[in-house]
Protein backbone atom coordinates (compact mmCIF):
# COMPACT_ATOMS: atom_id res chain seq x y z
CA UNK A 1 0.00 0.00 0.00
CA UNK A 2 3.07 2.56 0.95
CA UNK A 3 4.47 1.61 -2.30
CA UNK A 4 1.62 2.83 -4.47
CA UNK A 5 1.05 6.40 -2.50
CA UNK A 6 4.75 6.52 -3.04
CA UNK A 7 4.06 6.15 -6.56
CA UNK A 8 1.17 8.10 -7.11
CA UNK A 9 2.93 11.41 -5.14
CA UNK A 10 6.59 11.08 -6.97
CA UNK A 11 4.79 10.92 -10.62
CA UNK A 12 4.79 14.63 -10.19
CA UNK A 13 1.26 16.51 -10.44
CA UNK A 14 -0.76 14.33 -8.42
CA UNK A 15 -2.96 15.00 -5.82
CA UNK A 16 -4.54 12.58 -3.37
CA UNK A 17 -7.54 13.30 -1.64
CA UNK A 18 -8.31 12.11 1.90
CA UNK A 19 -6.00 10.48 4.49
CA UNK A 20 -4.27 7.61 2.72
CA UNK A 21 -5.84 4.08 3.60
CA UNK A 22 -3.97 1.70 5.80
CA UNK A 23 -5.15 -2.04 6.11
CA UNK A 24 -6.47 -2.82 9.43
CA UNK A 25 -6.58 -6.08 10.97
CA UNK A 26 -10.25 -8.16 11.14
CA UNK A 27 -12.88 -6.84 13.90
CA UNK A 28 -12.24 -9.09 17.36
CA UNK A 29 -16.03 -9.46 18.10
CA UNK A 30 -18.12 -9.77 15.09
CA UNK A 31 -21.87 -9.07 14.85
CA UNK A 32 -23.10 -12.25 15.05
CA UNK A 33 -27.36 -13.19 14.13
CA UNK A 34 -28.43 -15.06 17.43
CA UNK A 35 -25.29 -17.52 17.64
CA UNK A 36 -25.20 -17.93 13.68
CA UNK A 37 -28.53 -20.17 13.13
CA UNK A 38 -28.87 -18.31 9.91
CA UNK A 39 -26.88 -19.42 7.24
CA UNK A 40 -28.20 -18.09 4.18
CA UNK A 41 -29.58 -14.84 2.77
CA UNK A 42 -31.16 -13.70 -0.21
CA UNK A 43 -32.47 -10.65 -2.11
CA UNK A 44 -37.10 -10.73 -1.76
CA UNK A 45 -40.11 -8.28 -2.03
CA UNK A 46 -42.44 -7.90 0.49
CA UNK A 47 -45.61 -5.96 -0.57
CA UNK A 48 -47.53 -3.95 1.72
CA UNK A 49 -51.38 -2.74 0.89
CA UNK A 50 -51.76 -4.98 -2.04
CA UNK A 51 -55.04 -3.57 -3.62
CA UNK A 52 -55.05 -1.33 -0.66
CA UNK A 53 -57.06 2.01 -2.06
CA UNK A 54 -56.95 5.34 -0.24
CA UNK A 55 -59.83 7.70 -0.44
CA UNK A 56 -59.49 10.66 -2.13
CA UNK A 57 -59.01 13.66 0.25
CA UNK A 58 -61.92 15.54 1.26
CA UNK A 59 -60.56 18.84 -0.55
CA UNK A 60 -57.78 20.49 -2.53
CA UNK A 61 -55.60 21.61 0.50
CA UNK A 62 -56.51 18.58 3.30
CA UNK A 63 -55.23 15.11 2.72
CA UNK A 64 -56.60 11.45 3.53
CA UNK A 65 -54.51 9.36 5.60
CA UNK A 66 -54.70 5.79 5.76
CA UNK A 67 -52.16 2.87 7.84
CA UNK A 68 -51.13 0.16 4.93
CA UNK A 69 -51.89 -3.61 6.27
CA UNK A 70 -48.62 -4.40 8.09
CA UNK A 71 -47.25 -7.70 7.51
CA UNK A 72 -44.99 -10.20 10.24
CA UNK A 73 -41.67 -10.96 8.98
CA UNK A 74 -41.30 -14.62 9.44
CA UNK A 75 -37.86 -14.92 9.58
CA UNK A 76 -34.83 -11.24 10.32
CA UNK A 77 -35.47 -8.56 6.92
CA UNK A 78 -33.68 -5.63 6.44
CA UNK A 79 -34.96 -3.06 3.42
CA UNK A 80 -32.87 -1.88 0.77
CA UNK A 81 -35.51 -0.58 -1.50
CA UNK A 82 -38.87 1.08 -1.05
CA UNK A 83 -41.12 1.33 -4.75
CA UNK A 84 -44.62 3.01 -5.10
CA UNK A 85 -45.32 2.96 -8.67
CA UNK A 86 -44.68 5.89 -10.49
CA UNK A 87 -48.51 6.18 -12.03
CA UNK A 88 -49.78 6.47 -8.48
CA UNK A 89 -46.48 8.36 -6.43
CA UNK A 90 -47.49 11.76 -7.56
CA UNK A 91 -50.48 11.82 -5.47
CA UNK A 92 -49.22 10.06 -2.67
CA UNK A 93 -46.94 11.43 0.32
CA UNK A 94 -45.33 9.11 3.13
CA UNK A 95 -46.27 10.11 6.42
CA UNK A 96 -44.92 7.55 8.83
CA UNK A 97 -42.69 4.51 8.02
CA UNK A 98 -41.44 2.59 11.44
CA UNK A 99 -40.26 -0.80 11.97
CA UNK A 100 -41.45 -1.58 15.35
CA UNK A 101 -40.88 1.23 17.55
CA UNK A 102 -38.15 3.20 15.48
CA UNK A 103 -39.60 5.75 13.53
CA UNK A 104 -37.90 6.21 9.73
CA UNK A 105 -39.58 9.69 9.19
CA UNK A 106 -38.70 12.75 10.80
CA UNK A 107 -41.22 15.96 10.93
CA UNK A 108 -43.60 16.50 7.47
CA UNK A 109 -44.88 13.81 5.30
CA UNK A 110 -42.37 13.36 2.44
CA UNK A 111 -43.41 13.06 -0.96
CA UNK A 112 -43.67 9.41 -2.28
CA UNK A 113 -42.62 10.06 -5.98
CA UNK A 114 -38.69 9.68 -4.28
CA UNK A 115 -39.87 6.28 -3.93
CA UNK A 116 -41.07 5.61 -7.09
CA UNK A 117 -39.57 2.82 -9.23
CA UNK A 118 -37.62 5.30 -11.49
CA UNK A 119 -36.15 7.28 -9.30
CA UNK A 120 -32.65 7.30 -8.14
CA UNK A 121 -33.37 7.59 -4.41
CA UNK A 122 -35.29 4.89 -3.49
CA UNK A 123 -32.27 3.12 -1.49
CA UNK A 124 -33.07 3.19 2.30
CA UNK A 125 -30.75 1.70 5.28
CA UNK A 126 -33.67 0.80 7.18
CA UNK A 127 -33.02 -1.61 10.43
CA UNK A 128 -33.56 -5.14 10.31
CA UNK A 129 -37.22 -5.94 11.13
CA UNK A 130 -36.39 -9.08 13.22
CA UNK A 131 -38.94 -11.91 12.99
CA UNK A 132 -42.51 -10.93 14.49
CA UNK A 133 -41.63 -7.29 13.98
CA UNK A 134 -44.09 -5.37 12.07
CA UNK A 135 -43.10 -2.79 9.00
CA UNK A 136 -46.04 0.08 9.28
CA UNK A 137 -45.87 2.82 6.77
CA UNK A 138 -49.38 5.22 6.77
CA UNK A 139 -49.38 7.27 2.96
CA UNK A 140 -51.56 10.35 2.40
CA UNK A 141 -53.59 11.18 -0.53
CA UNK A 142 -53.38 14.46 -1.68
CA UNK A 143 -55.56 13.92 -5.04
CA UNK A 144 -58.98 14.67 -4.06
CA UNK A 145 -60.68 13.11 -7.62
CA UNK A 146 -59.92 10.12 -7.16
CA UNK A 147 -58.90 7.03 -4.31
CA UNK A 148 -55.03 5.76 -5.11
CA UNK A 149 -53.97 2.38 -4.19
CA UNK A 150 -49.95 2.54 -3.37
CA UNK A 151 -49.07 -0.89 -4.15
CA UNK A 152 -46.00 -0.67 -1.84
CA UNK A 153 -43.34 -3.37 -1.86
CA UNK A 154 -39.80 -3.68 0.05
CA UNK A 155 -36.86 -4.87 -1.21
CA UNK A 156 -34.36 -6.64 0.55
CA UNK A 157 -32.28 -9.27 2.20
CA UNK A 158 -34.34 -12.04 4.01
CA UNK A 159 -32.38 -14.44 6.39
CA UNK A 160 -32.97 -17.77 6.91
CA UNK A 161 -31.95 -20.69 8.67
Amino acid sequence: MADMFNRLTGAGSVQVLGDAAIPVADAPNPVKYQNQVYKTAEEVNLGLGGRFPIPAAPSPVASTTAALPAPNTSLPFMTQRVTIPSSVALYLMVRTAKIAAIDLIDGEPICADIFSEVSLNNGVRWPTAQTGQQVQIAIDNTDDTAAHEPRVSLTGVRLRP
